[in-house]
């Protein structure tokens, strides 16, 4: 029953993100959050994603920063963004590799 709040916080702060710092730029480590990203039409400032990430078509264009067991830190500090967007699942995962 909690998941529901988390997944519509974590919506509320994407949509929150894009929309208040239009400058932004972002790497997704979830495909849910490229999806939103798309859906708002903020592609422009999505630098990177993960390679589960392959909708819509254009996602798989993007740079891909590694996957759900492994991020590549070098590749995300090549490409300096304002914001790394994941999940909770995911982002356990590679909380390791990012350092805090």
């Amino acid at each position: 029953m909690q998941k529901f709040p988390n997944k519509f916080f974590l919506i509320l702060l994407v949509i929150l993100c894009i929309n208040c710092a239009n400058a932004s730029t972002y790497v997704s480590l979830a495909p849910s959050i490229t999806e939103i990203i798309y859906a708002l039409s903020a592609q422009n400032n999505l630098l990177g994603v993960s390679s589960a990430c392959n909708y819509p078509r254009e996602a798989k264009t993007k740079e891909i920063i590694g996957n759900n067991y492994f991020v590549n830190k070098e590749k995300i500090i090549r490409l300096n963004p304002d914001y790394i967007l994941g999940i909770k699942s995911v982002q356990g995962i590679n909380s390791n590799y990012l350092g805090k």
